[in-house]
């Protein structure tokens, strides 16, 4: 008897009902995951940056440790 039977899915802890039955169920499509998250790392990274131009100082050789940073 399947632990999801209509009798018994109710009294069924959350974590029993969702638990894979086979190890084909815990493998997730990494590709499709990766290629998710590209874009929103993107784009934080790039409001980052505009936030924060360091790189720009560090190519233009400011040495940022003598920047006296304000505080907002």
């Amino acid at each position: 008897m399947s632990l999801l039977s209509s009798s018994n899915a109710y009294n069924v802890p959350w974590v029993e009902k969702y638990r894979p039955i086979k190890v084909a169920d815990i493998v997730v499509n990494e590709d499709a995951m990766i290629c998710s998250m590209v874009e929103p790392t993107v784009q934080q990274v790039e409001k980052l940056r505009e936030m924060i131009p360091l790189y720009e100082f560090v190519k233009e050789g400011i040495n940022i440790k003598d920047i006296q940073w304000a505080q907002h």
